[in-house]
């Protein structure tokens, strides 16, 4: 509840798995360069158990050391991303 209101909470990971998918199509990268996880802070309460891929801001640090991360081979392929991300926008559709 925000201030004494409840709101409806769209499934994050879905969301999250969506806005992967647009990185993957706008920066040309592989699934396996991301990793789908979802964090909530502060006071945030579950009526179920949460998925794995959710976590609390207490957790998240040991999930990304956990995590082996996929590095990209050259800084070139970085930058490209970078300026992919700042120069190109997808349509705002069902997909992104």
């Amino acid at each position: 509840m925000v201030y004494q209101n409840k709101h409806k909470l769209y499934n994050p990971i879905w969301q999250n798995t969506g806005h992967i998918y647009a990185l993957q199509r706008l920066l040309g990268l592989e699934k396996r360069h991301f990793h789908n996880i979802v964090v909530f802070s502060g006071e945030a309460q579950f009526k179920t158990e949460m998925p794995a891929k959710v976590h609390g801001i207490n957790s998240l640090t040991l999930e990304i050391y956990q995590k082996k991360p996929v590095l990209l081979s050259l800084l070139k392929e970085v930058d490209k991303a970078l300026f992919k991300l700042d120069t190109e926008k997808l349509e705002n559709n069902y997909e992104t």
